[in-house]
Parts: C-alpha cells; structure tokens; sequence
C-alpha cells in the first residue's frame, strides 16, 4: 500500500477503469457472489472465466477479452472441475495460457502463508505470460480460510490480504464465491430472524465488495441473477437475469428466452456443435424421448434445422441463425 499526502493524492494520474465484463466486471474490481449451496454458482464463476478468458459474451454483456485468469478451486476434486471444463470449453472455448487452475491451497489465504502462497501463484503466471491475471476468483470463501465466516477477527485478514494481494498484482480483478449463511432455528424448528444482513454472516461481507451478485433458484429450477451495487450504477434490470441451465454436457448459461425451456436450449447447444439424431440428443442429454423430440420440432418449426438421411436415423442439423 502506499502513503499520501494529500495533495499528492488529488494529482495522482491513476489508470482509467475500463469493462472486463459489460455491466458486470471492472478492472480494479472488488466483487462477490453468493447464493444458497448446490444452486449452481461455481458453473456461473467457471462460466465467467471462461468467457473472460476466451473473449466470449457473457450472458450476453460483451467481454474485453481475451484476458488472463486465475481461478482458485478449494472445493471439489480436480476430477470434478476436469469434467465441468471438458463440457463447458465445447462452447466457451479457451486458448493456451489464458486460464490458470490452484486446486486445494494448502494454506488458508487469512494468514501470513496463505498470502505469500497466493502471491507465488500469481508470480508464476507473470513468468509465463509477463503480466499478472486480470481477474483471480476464490471459490469459495468458506474453504479458503480459518475461522468463522461470521467473525470479524476470520474475515477481516481475509479481505485485507485480498486487498493487498491485488496492490500485489497491479490492479487485478476479485471476484469471492460466498455460500449464504445457514439460518438459525429453535429447538422446535421455527427461523431465528437475525437481521436482513445475517445471510452473508460477518457485516465484512458486504462492506468489502464494490458489486455483489446474488444468485437464487425457483421452483422451477430456473436461476435468477441479481445484482446490489452501492457504489455505481447497476445496469442489471430491477427483477435480475432469468437464467437457464444448459446440462450435462455441454454446460452453461443462458439467458432464458419465451419458450425456450432447459432441453430446449440444450438441444440447440448440442446441434450447434454437430448434427445429431434424436437417440444420440437422448443420450446427451439424459432427457426423455418425447422431451426431446418436442425440442427438436420446436427449432424445426423455427427453420432452425436441417433433416440429413443417414442409412441409420435421421439427424437433423443446426442451420444457424435466420
């Protein structure tokens, strides 16, 4: 950090902040992101390293990229996120050093050692490439450090060696993964109401970032994708981004659209790729026969297919936007 006098501080000529993301990321960016266990926010962080890195659109906002990243995994097996960026890269490809895995540091990043770990990972990138990453993601924070995540005395060297660990990297981007905190119940089972701020845990939480970002689940599965901004302008709509999640393989994202329901999308995402027949989409996508079928006569009423004659089955083919 450094020290100023404050005139000196007034004529300082600091760097412009430009978009890594549209609307969603800046450079010099301080962001977090939470949300309830298995609601999918690690494949919305993967999702956006993915499209930083490869200088892809994400969720439609445009991207400054291609940009390096680091990201940190402290959950999961590499096995897991392996398989994730196997399914994610056949739509969101990514170049040769542009994005970097830390899997399972060794150290929690709220001490002397985690930090001083932290930094030579990031020295390692700047040895490859000769620039710090743009933007490091911590998912998620829980996992990364010692202590309670409703203490100030667990959270706040945390944040603060986060501080200085982007002074270390010129600027890089943070971008935290945040579990919401389990609500408290009495011995017979009813909430204890603990405040409106008590899901994030320690007040630290939210002090810190510049943008955060909720993610939730409805009923009926879709994500909502809002954001709360206390320092600048959200661009987001009031209601938040209705996502739909396009799985097993591949795997992202969307924007919902009207009609277009989860093996809707994922079918559109498979035709893309390759042309496929309507036992080899069941397969990819683990979805029913009628599920499917009814996907394809949807894009197929749109003039969006192809039908290619095979000796087999008829596969039917992406024709692309019309």
């Amino acid at each position: 950090m450094s020290f100023y006098e404050f005139d000196d501080l007034l004529q300082l000529e600091l760097p412009t902040t430009e978009p890594l993301i549209e609307n969603v990321l800046m450079a010099r960016d301080k962001v977090l992101l939470f949300a309830n266990p298995k609601v999918g926010k690690s494949v919305l962080s993967e999702q956006a390293a993915a499209c930083l890195a490869g200088g892809h659109p994400f969720l439609g906002f445009k991207v400054a990229g291609p940009q390096h990243v680091l990201y940190i995994s402290a959950e999961g097996d590499v096995d897991e996120v392996q398989e994730n960026g196997r399914h994610m890269n056949k739509v969101l490809p990514v170049g040769k050093n542009k994005l970097w895995y830390w899997m399972l540091p060794e150290e929690p990043l709220n001490t002397r050692k985690g930090f001083e770990l932290l930094c030579e990972q990031a020295d390692r990138i700047k040895g490859q490439i000769g620039s710090y990453p743009a933007l490091t993601i911590f998912d998620p924070a829980y996992a990364l450090m010692v202590g309670s995540l409703s203490k100030d005395e667990s959270v706040g060297p945390l944040l603060r060696n986060l501080n200085r660990y982007q002074e270390y990297t010129e600027g890089g981007s943070l971008l935290i993964v945040h579990h919401t905190h389990r609500a408290k119940r009495t011995p017979t089972g009813e909430i204890v109401v603990e405040g409106d701020d008590s899901f994030m845990g320690t007040f630290l939480w939210k002090a810190w970032p510049k943008t955060v970002f909720l993610l939730g689940m409805r009923a009926d599965k879709y994500r909502v994708l809002t954001c709360d901004t206390h320092r600048r302008k959200s661009m987001f709509p009031e209601e938040g981004l209705l996502l739909t999640m396009v799985e097993p393989d591949p795997l992202c994202y969307e924007v919902k659209e009207e009609g277009v329901t989860p093996v809707v999308a994922t079918v559109r995402a498979l035709l893309r790729l390759a042309p496929m027949s309507v036992t080899e989409l069941e397969r990819a996508t683990e979805k029913s026969h009628g599920a499917v079928t009814e996907a394809v006569q949807y894009w197929n009423t749109k003039g969006m297919l192809e039908v290619q004659e095979t000796a087999r089955a008829a596969k039917f083919k992406w024709r692309g936007e019309v």
